[in-house]
Formats: structure tokens, sequence, C-alpha cells
């Protein structure tokens, strides 16, 4: 038996942006995994995990968070 986790990103976030939204909201992120059984053959198999689409959180504009005084 294994797990195959799965974190998906909002529909909004594509390309190389996922790396920065990542690093900003990862730990906001659900994580959706499943347990399989890899057999020895065939050499490549497949599996589906089910996942929902979070949804987008847009970063704060600088200067607009707390303690900012503003």
């Amino acid at each position: 038996m294994y797990s195959a986790c799965v974190v998906p990103f909002p529909a909004e976030v594509q390309g190389m942006a996922a790396m920065g939204y990542v690093e900003r909201h990862g730990d906001k992120l659900p994580c959706f995994c499943q347990q399989l059984t890899v057999s020895p053959s065939p050499a490549e198999q497949a599996t589906n995990v089910p996942v929902e689409l979070p949804p987008f959180v847009p970063d704060n504009p600088p200067g607009g968070g707390s303690g900012s005084g503003k």
C-alpha cells in the first residue's frame, strides 16, 4: 500500500506563479490523499485522486497589513 497525495492550487494560479503562491499560502492549501496498491506490473500505472480546488487568496497590498500604522 502507498499513499498518493495532491495539493491543488486555485484555478487563478498558473505557471511559474505557483511557486510564489505556495511560498506565501502553502500552509493554508488543502491536501487530498488516497491509499492505493502498486502492483509489480505493468511498469506504468495510473490512479485518480479526487480534489476540490481551493479559493484564491489574494496577497495584501504593500503597507496595508496589520501593524503598518495605516
